[in-house]
C-alpha cells in the first residue's frame, strides 16, 4: 500500500508554534480562542496561497496580512506593525516542532510493515523543507518520494502535482491512500486524482458543502492510526486470500 502524507496540520500539530506565539506576545491581551484565531488564519493563508507562490505577495506579508484578517474577524484591529511582530516570532517558533509518539510510532509501523510511504506538501522549497528536516521524515520516507509543490512548480489541488508523484513513485492509483487536513487541497486535489483520500479534520472543518467527499474522516492521531494500520492489515487478509 502507498501512504502519502500532508505535511502541515496532519504529520504535526500545526497549532504548536502558533500556541506559544500567541502566549508570548500576547498573553491574555486579547479575549480570544487560540484555536479559533488559529483556524481563520488558516482560511485566509489558504486564500493567499496562489499570490504567495506567484511572488505577488511575500510569505512573511500573507503571514502578518492573514494575522490582521483573522483578529478583525473576531472584532479586534491589529496595527500592521504588530502582526509583522508577530508574524517574525512565529517564524522562530515555526522550526521548533515534533512529531508525536502517536505519529512516529504509526510510522515505525508502517515502515517494518514495508509500506511505500510519501510526503506532498504545499509551499516555498526553502521554508517546507526546514520544516520537513525539523521533524526528521527522512527516517520513514525516501528523500526523493519528498515533494514540494514549489518544486515540483504544482500546487495542490491542481491535478498536476498527484500525476507528478504518481509518475515518479509508480504509484496504483487503487492502492494509494492522501491524508491531508485541507478540503480545499487535500480533499479537492486527491479525489480530482482518483487517489483514496483520509482527511484528517484536527480542526472539525465543516465538509457538508464540499462537492469532493474523502473516503474516510478521522479526527484525532489516534483515530489515523487505527484507520492506517486497519488498512493495512485489510490489504494484507485480502492477499493472502486470493
Amino acid at each position: 500500500m502507498n501512504f502519502i502524507f500532508d505535511v502541515d496540520d496532519t504529520l504535526y500539530d500545526l497549532t504548536q508554534p502558533f500556541r506559544k506565539t500567541v502566549e508570548r506576545l500576547w498573553g491574555n491581551q486579547f479575549a480570544v480562542d487560540v484555536e479559533q484565531l488559529f483556524t481563520l488564519t488558516r482560511k485566509h493563508g489558504d486564500a493567499l496561497f496562489p499570490k504567495i507562490m506567484s511572488g505577488e505577495i511575500t510569505l512573511d506579508d500573507a503571514g502578518a496580512l492573514r494575522v490582521c484578517l483573522a483578529m478583525e474577524e473576531l472584532g479586534y484591529s491589529i496595527d500592521p506593525k504588530e502582526a509583522q511582530r508577530f508574524q517574525q516570532c512565529y517564524r522562530q517558533n515555526e522550526y521548533v516542532i515534533s512529531l508525536s509518539t502517536k505519529m512516529r510510532n504509526l510510522l515505525d509501523d508502517l515502515k517494518k510493515l514495508n509500506q511505500t510511504l510519501g510526503v506532498l506538501t504545499n509551499g516555498l522549497t526553502p521554508h517546507q523543507k526546514k520544516k520537513i528536516d525539523s521533524l526528521g521524515l527522512e527516517q520513514w520516507v525516501k528523500k526523493e518520494y519528498i515533494f514540494i509543490s514549489e518544486a515540483i512548480h504544482a500546487s495542490k489541488p491542481e491535478r498536476k502535482a498527484f500525476d507528478h508523484v504518481e509518475t515518479i513513485m509508480g504509484l496504483n492509483k487503487s492502492e494509494t491512500f492522501y491524508i491531508g487536513d485541507s478540503p480545499e487541497h487535500d480533499v479537492k486535489g486527491a479525489i480530482g486524482a482518483g487517489w483514496h483520500m483520509v482527511f484528517f479534520n484536527r480542526r472539525h472543518r465543516d465538509i457538508s458543502t464540499l462537492k469532493e467527499k474523502p473516503d474516510f474522516m478521522v479526527t484525532t492521531e489516534a483515530e489515523l492510526a487505527q484507520l492506517i494500520r486497519r488498512i493495512v492489515k485489510e490489504n494484507s487478509q485480502s492477499k493472502k486470500l486470493s
